[in-house]
């Protein structure tokens, strides 16, 4: 952290020598949540969470004529203190951007995938959770994106660094051809925003002298429709092979081994086929209270798996009050439930939860 404290302080002293604008922020987040959770016929475990979120922050935005930038650090806590690997920084954002006319960007560097959808959710669980795999969720990974109006393209890192999950092997590859391909479309109306969005990743799978292909593709959809102090919002999605290209990873109550191709003994690739949605609704009371209610659900289908499909939802109600400028704590009660086996109608439990979310940006 000392380290920190003294590169933003020489940040802060060249800042005038490269005639920038230059805009510090910070959020701190902290969570408190009591959860049970039920596993079949063993009984209910109870736990308490009270701990600094991993997504709190500390950025700046940087602005010079028509070249813009961000960097975004996360910073963790550990319960030892700041002794252990948990207590450490990494970066969220860091990019360049170049805005060559007033609908126009090029913007190079990490960035969260336009293909993250979880904005049509203000669910705070989980770190923040955003209904996160049961609506289109995307990572912050390296791109190059062209913005023209409401159209963006990003040619993104690939995602191969391991096998599909249960391969057992590091004889199997994943050999990188293409960048992996993002698009998406935001059309707005006077109350609405219509979203829309697709990707594409080709992977080369298999052992020395024998290849096969992995396509992960997906295809989704969201609205946005404010009506006075009320809103709805919500996004879809259906996809192939989608854990592969990281477009689905981290929901409550998910795995991603039902979400990834499958190699099999004899050499094949078997594909797994992933579609699910979900969003919110909610009031904004007054200036400085807020309700919503939200939910989604998912399924994932795996012929290689030996239940071939599992499927997850959760619910949640929570009410937002901003209590000071930049202060802000949000109450929230939820269900988050996991079914293994559709076919089978075999359940691996649920949880409940009930809490809140503090938070101050500065």
């Amino acid at each position: 952290m000392k380290k920190l404290i003294a590169v933003c302080a020489v940040l802060l002293f060249v800042a005038p020598a490269f005639a920038a604008d230059w805009a510090f922020y910070g959020s701190e987040r902290f969570q408190t949540w009591w959860t049970e959770k039920y596993r079949g016929n063993t009984p209910k475990d109870g736990d308490t969470t009270w701990e600094m979120q991993g997504n709190s922050r500390i950025g700046a935005k940087v602005k010079a004529d028509k070249v813009t930038g961000q960097f975004e650090l996360a910073l963790r806590s550990n319960p030892n203190g700041d002794v252990g690997a948990n207590d450490n920084v990494r970066t969220r954002v860091m990019f360049g951007q170049w805005n060559f006319s007033d609908k126009g960007f090029l913007k190079i560097g990490k960035d969260l995938s336009i293909l993250d959808f979880t904005e049509v959710s203000n669910q705070v669980y989980g770190v923040d959770n955003d209904l996160t795999g049961l609506v289109p969720a995307g990572r912050r990974t390296a791109a190059i994106t062209l913005g023209l109006g409401g159209l963006q393209l990003s040619l993104v890192q690939p995602d191969s660094s391991d096998p599909p999950p249960g391969t057992g092997t590091d004889s199997v590859q994943n050999d990188v051809k293409i960048p992996k391909i993002e698009a998406r479309y935001d059309l707005p109306f006077d109350m609405f925003t219509f979203m829309f969005g697709g990707g594409w990743q080709y992977l080369e799978l298999g052992t020395t002298g024998q290849k096969e292909n992995i396509n992960s593709y997906i295809l989704q959809a969201g609205l946005k429709a404010n009506i006075g102090a009320a809103y709805v919002k919500g996004a879809g999605f259906y996809g192939q092979n989608l854990s592969n290209a990281a477009w689905s990873y981290g929901g409550l109550g998910q795995t991603d081994a039902y979400g990834s191709a499958s190699y099999k003994a004899n050499g094949d690739v078997e594909d797994a086929t992933s579609f699910g949605g979900g969003g919110e609704a909610g009031l904004n009371f007054t200036d400085t209270i807020a309700f919503a209610a939200g939910g989604g659900w998912r399924q994932d289908k795996n012929d290689a798996a030996a239940s071939e499909t599992e499927s997850w939802y959760n619910v949640y109600v929570n009410m937002t009050y901003k209590f000071a400028p930049g202060c802000k704590i949000t109450p929230e009660v939820g269900y988050i439930s996991r079914e293994d086996s559709v076919t089978a109608t075999t359940t691996q439990g649920h949880d409940v939860y009930a809490g809140l979310q503090w938070r101050i940006d500065f």
